[in-house]
């Protein structure tokens, strides 16, 4: 009987400890995002893109379901061309959070930079640009985005003759 009531109190004693814990933990781990965040935003002002993309990958790995950490590093992997990259974090985004404007937005400009090569991402481009304008019609990409979609509209009449 003695030991069952050490046990029980012990029981008492460290619920409230572990929950502890873990809500420590969960403040550390978002303190910790935010710390490689910003480092990652030093980095890639500083043109130090690899150390960026480190920083911003080892936040997904504390927080892989996070899409903002998605777009931050699709955005610098959209800087250093390396557009499959890009892609897949994007898409990642998107997959989280399929109404996420600026995922959009940032696909729609990685579309848009491939025309430049030749190949024809111009309607993957204006859905993009279009859903980001459904999404947030007074976003802070708002008057961008529809300038990509009256050019990339122009520029097919044009081809359509």
């Amino acid at each position: 009987m003695y030991k069952s009531r050490i046990l029980i109190m012990a029981i008492v004693l460290l619920v409230p400890v572990v929950a502890g814990y873990f809500m420590i933990r969960a403040k550390l781990s978002g303190n910790e995002v935010s710390r490689l965040t910003d480092l990652a935003q030093e980095h890639a002002l500083a043109s130090r893109y690899d150390d960026a993309i480190a920083d911003l990958t080892a936040a997904l790995e504390i927080t892989p379901q996070n899409p903002e950490l998605h777009v931050l590093r699709g955005q610098i992997y959209l800087a250093l061309y390396e557009w499959d990259k890009a892609l897949t974090d994007y898409n990642a985004a998107l997959e989280l959070a399929p109404d996420y404007a600026d995922a959009y937005y940032y696909r729609g400009v990685l579309y848009a930079s491939i025309l430049q090569t030749g190949l024809d991402t111009r309607d993957d481009a204006l859905a993009d640009f279009r859903r980001y304008l459904e999404l947030a019609p007074t976003g802070d990409h708002a008057a961008d985005a529809a300038q990509y979609v009256a050019d990339l509209e122009a520029a097919q009449d044009a081809l359509n003759g």
